[in-house]
């Protein structure tokens, strides 16, 4: 289960590829900004939808280009553990990623189911999408 210490280490983990360990120690705080709506009492809601974070990532590129182009590599990172965080939380819980467009917050269950009898080992993976 994803808690703000295995989402903060993933996101510094990724953030650590791409720039220098001591600033990929601030970039990485970005991974958890997905969860500030718990301050607000209304977890999983806009800020786990991937609509406002395409949004709000096209219009900063979009500025960008036309003033920063240097800064697009940091706009792409950020873009990326937000949306990073938003992906593992679909494997934990229900999340409305496509709000406002639909209420519908989906959820996946992964598993792997196996069975040792006298004619093998059977082993059968799953995902189910709720």
């Amino acid at each position: 289960m994803p808690d703000a210490l295995a989402h903060y280490a993933i996101s510094y983990l990724v953030a650590s590829r791409v720039t220098k360990p001591k600033y990929a120690l601030f970039i990485a705080l970005i991974g958890l900004l997905p969860d500030v709506d718990v301050l607000l009492r209304i977890h999983r809601w806009v800020t786990h939808s991937l609509v406002p974070v395409a949004l709000a990532a096209s219009a900063t590129a979009v500025i960008l280009l036309y003033t920063k182009r240097s800064y697009l590599k940091h706009l792409a990172l950020a873009t990326t553990l937000y949306t990073l965080h938003i992906a593992l939380d679909i494997f934990v819980a229900p999340t409305p990623l496509l709000w406002p467009l639909t209420n519908q917050a989906y959820m996946l269950e992964t598993g792997i189911y196996g069975a040792i009898t006298t004619n093998g080992i059977y082993i059968n993976p799953h995902i189910s999408l709720y």
